[in-house]
């Protein structure tokens, strides 16, 4: 939705911070009270792994930009991306587009990673892609949504360790078009185990990608077994 379209929407229904419900201006996407509670980009989560416990011995992918912990209104916002509202992720993929412009890294492309058919059509849009789209339209960068596909499966959160790496079996190379040497963006709403960025990003460097960069708005603490 273009800023004309949505000044007029906000005439006949009034924005509202999607973590507190406050009224926010048109062109807002959260409150500035809930923009000051948040503290972006924590400085104990590994760079590498996105984990503040570092697990990067058994990661595919190869660096990591985290904008949140999945708690408190992160975690209410993360929730509210997931119901329909899309303003969270616009606000996270602005803040991870513009911390990876600071980056100077230089990406190639943006991937989302994909959500099944069923899901899609319950929520009517993958919540990586809204975030994804910010990322690759500050970066300047092709947003390519259909190399990889998601079957119907079990939802990760809900899942133990061992049955959400088991779980990842899920995800598949959907297009065989050739990666070769480039280095890919790759999005997704939460890191919890790595599983799941793990497993698209390994698909990814088979089908040629030369590195992949994690994405994420949020990512969780991990709990002892």
């Amino acid at each position: 939705m273009n800023n004309l379209c949505r000044f007029i929407a906000d005439i006949f229904f009034p924005s509202r911070c999607p973590i507190c419900l406050d009224f926010i201006r048109w062109d807002e996407f959260i409150c500035t009270g809930c923009a000051d509670d948040l503290k972006p980009f924590p400085e104990e989560v590994c760079p590498k792994c996105g984990k503040a416990e570092c697990f990067c011995d058994t990661i595919s992918y190869d660096m990591a930009f985290v904008c949140f912990y999945y708690e408190e209104k992160a975690k209410s916002g993360i929730l509210s991306l997931k119901d329909g509202h899309k303003e969270f992720g616009i606000y996270t993929g602005n803040l991870l587009g513009e911390k990876i412009a600071d980056s100077k890294i230089k990406a190639d492309a943006v991937i989302p990673v994909p959500m099944s058919e069923k899901s899609y059509k319950k929520r009517r849009y993958n919540q990586a892609e809204v975030i994804a789209e910010r990322i690759a339209e500050i970066n300047h960068l092709p947003l390519l949504t259909d190399l990889l596909y998601k079957n119907e499966s079990a939802v990760q959160h809900t899942l133990t360790k061992a049955e959400r790496l088991e779980n990842t079996a899920a995800f598949g190379i959907k297009s065989r078009l050739k990666l070769d040497n480039m280095k890919i963006i790759l999005c997704d709403d939460v890191i919890t185990t790595g599983s799941t960025m793990n497993r698209c990003a390994a698909l990814l460097k088979e089908m040629g990608a030369a590195e992949v960069y994690a994405a994420a708005a949020a990512t969780t603490k991990l709990k002892k077994e």
